[in-house]
């Protein structure tokens, strides 16, 4: 089969080498030549797009308490200060303790080999041989990560966008969770550094699909599932950086403006809306996270009527979908539960409640052979 496919491949990507990774499933493994990518990359814009002088002045609520010594460097116009005072304010004040109450949860889609344990793709990522949709391209360690490149024979696209949910750097900070490896700290922080220059958020009005790395879904899943676990597990190491903190800060804020306008239906807008409240709730300096927050909150509700059938069960009728709207449905309320933030509840349901229907309704598609575990409920 490779062999089939390496004509296609030299004629669709002439910059690149190729291996064969003998792997269980025998995988072609494309190593790009990223030489001309990235002459071509430093003419292009460079992101986060917000300026220090629109982030500080028109993006934070100064006046948020904490952000005295923020406010003061904003006021005298000097933004290197504020820069660094804004990267102090974080470190002091994200509760990585609190947050980690939230259960640990594994990424969705195929970003690690086959039979390959979590510290082994941790030393692949670092190697920046990174997975999506199961399909592994070898960058080079010593290249900087294309994140809109393409590396599958017939161009699915699939693998472009799912790459930028960052599975792959959630995946590192779990790992460094377990061992405090500052090597996969600086990994992280370099895999991050990268995206943000290079995925430049793009016109308001610019459709998902027209992109390559800021697809309404994937906004939705950084912010609302892998973002978050990446920033409180390293936002205190030296590899992130005042610099890193402040892109992440500015980038994350470009988020919130992309998914408040550009959202879809479906199972999508659940997870876009999860995203969009949880920057609501992570990021309260942020002028708009209220009314963000409130958006999220008003569209979540009305889509639990919208979405699930009285028997519980998700309109999409997949149980693939219907599991995808409970589980972003529990991360925000996990969210919600973990700052201590009130939802409204009319005395006959709320947003836990209404799903503990469809929860139950999986149990009914169990086999009798299949292999189930129970855990108790906190």
């Amino acid at each position: 089969m490779n062999t089939i496919l390496l004509p296609f491949l030299i004629a669709k990507y002439p910059d690149f080498e190729y291996a064969v990774h003998n792997t269980k499933c025998a995988k072609l493994c494309v190593r790009m030549n990223l030489g001309k990518r990235e002459k071509g990359m430093d003419e292009k814009k460079i992101g986060p797009l917000l300026s220090d002088e629109q982030f500080f002045g028109e993006c934070l609520n100064l006046d948020y308490p904490g952000m005295e010594a923020v406010n003061k460097a904003v006021g005298g116009k000097d933004y290197s200060l504020a820069r660094k005072e804004m990267a102090s304010y974080i470190r002091k004040t994200l509760d990585a303790d609190r947050f980690f109450e939230i259960p640990y949860e594994i990424p969705e889609n195929i970003y690690k080999l086959p039979g390959e344990s979590d510290a082994e793709a941790a030393e692949r990522i670092c190697n920046h041989t990174l997975v999506s949709v199961g399909v592994p391209c070898e960058y080079g360690k010593e290249n900087t990560v294309d994140w809109e490149t393409n590396p599958t024979y017939n161009g699915y696209k699939e693998w472009t966008w799912q790459l930028s949910r960052h599975n792959d750097i959630k995946l590192l900070a779990h790992e460094y969770n377990k061992t405090k490896n500052e090597k996969l700290a600086y990994a992280a922080a370099e895999l991050m550094d990268s995206w943000m220059k290079q995925a430049v958020c793009p016109d308001a009005d610019c459709a998902g699909y027209k992109t390559k790395c800021w697809r309404t879904i994937e906004c939705g899943i950084r912010m609302g599932a892998n973002w978050p676990y990446i920033l409180f597990t390293f936002y205190k190491t030296p590899a992130f950086t005042d610099d890193i903190l402040i892109d992440w800060y500015k980038s994350v804020y470009e988020h919130g403006e992309r998914l408040s306008k550009n959202h879809m239906t479906g199972n999508w807008l659940i997870m876009e809306m999860n995203g969009l409240g949880q920057i609501g709730i992570l990021y309260p300096q942020f002028k708009k996270s209220a009314k963000w927050l409130q958006q999220a909150l008003e569209s979540l509700e009305e889509e639990l009527d919208r979405q699930i059938y009285p028997d519980g069960f998700q309109y999409e009728l997949t149980t693939n979908y219907h599991d995808v709207v409970i589980n972003n449905y529990q991360h925000y309320a996990g969210e919600i539960q973990i700052v201590r933030i009130p939802f409204k509840n009319d005395g006959q349901r709320n947003y836990l409640g209404h799903l503990a229907e469809g929860e139950e309704l999986m149990l009914d598609l169990l086999k009798n052979f299949d292999e189930v575990t129970f855990l108790k409920a906190k």
